[in-house]
């Protein structure tokens, strides 16, 4: 694998989503990033009950290219939240670095 992208979210495992994240109940954070010369957001939003968030990936046309993967706080383990449904990628959060990593498996 071969790592294409890192963003920074730093969580610890005490404690709701909310708890951590009270500005999450407003909305979504939100960042954008480029693969292979296009553009993409990636976007982190609370679920119903704030217990964890779920990952969305959306093109250009803000169409969800990976759309609402779950991600629960594991404590020191890198966690597989899912497998981007374009050109064989995955979206792994490192816990040891506090971030998530887009990989391409190709």
């Amino acid at each position: 694998m071969t790592l294409l992208q890192s963003f920074s979210f730093t969580i610890n495992t005490e404690g709701s989503f909310a708890e951590q994240y009270p500005d999450l109940r407003r909305g979504a954070y939100t960042q954008k990033i480029t693969i292979n010369d296009s553009s993409y957001t990636f976007k982190i939003f609370p679920n119903f009950y704030m217990e964890n968030v779920e990952v969305s990936i959306l093109n250009e046309a803000e169409e969800a290219i990976i759309s609402n993967i779950p991600f629960n706080i594991t404590e020191n383990i890198n966690y597989l939240i899912g497998d981007i449904s374009f050109n064989n990628y995955k979206l792994i959060y490192n816990m040891k670095k506090q971030q998530f990593e887009l990989y391409s498996v190709a």
